[in-house]
């Protein structure tokens, strides 16, 4: 009797290990929080350019896009913002897109994009510097979708509208 018991619960022990040690549909999703960039590591040396907030429901900001520049790179960080007991925000960091080598007449654009059913805010472009208000080449669009919690690539500039930041 008591054998069967220990051969029992050995069985249990090893079916508990093996569900727990399940490899996660989440495992490749980034999984860091902050209060400052700046206390992510992977992130040493890069400045703030712009940044912007937006609420996708209720009236505190939820979302945070944040252009960090390093020499001839650009970090989009696209966070959840969350606010602890001392509405102190906190981010946690959702995607992240990369940028190299815009040409000396190209900037990233955040919140200055208008699409139908898009946030402003939600809208990073790469545009073509212009002296006139509206911009009238847009290079490449993605979206810092807060539903999928990924940034997208918009495959269609179609009625997408940028306006310049520095006019």
């Amino acid at each position: 009797m008591q054998h069967t018991i220990k051969k029992s619960a050995l069985l249990i022990i090893i079916i508990l290990l093996f569900t727990n040690c399940k490899t996660s549909d989440t495992e490749n999703q980034l999984n860091y929080s902050y209060t400052e960039f700046q206390n992510l590591d992977f992130l040493h040396g890069y400045k703030k350019n712009s940044d912007t907030s937006y609420v996708d429901y209720g009236n505190d900001p939820t979302h945070r896009v944040t252009e960090l520049k390093k020499d001839n790179k650009r970090i989009i960080l696209f966070s959840e913002i969350n606010l602890d007991q001392d509405r102190t925000e906190i981010y946690s960091l959702k995607d992240t897109l990369m940028i190299l080598n815009l040409g000396s007449d190209q900037y990233v654009s955040i919140g200055y994009c208008y699409k139908s059913g898009l946030h402003a805010e939600e809208i990073i472009s790469i545009v073509q510097s212009t002296d006139k208000s509206k911009i009238q080449k847009i290079i490449k669009a993605w979206r810092a979708n807060p539903k999928s919690e990924k940034i997208e690539k918009l495959e269609s500039l179609e009625n997408l509208d940028c306006f310049n930041e520095y006019y």
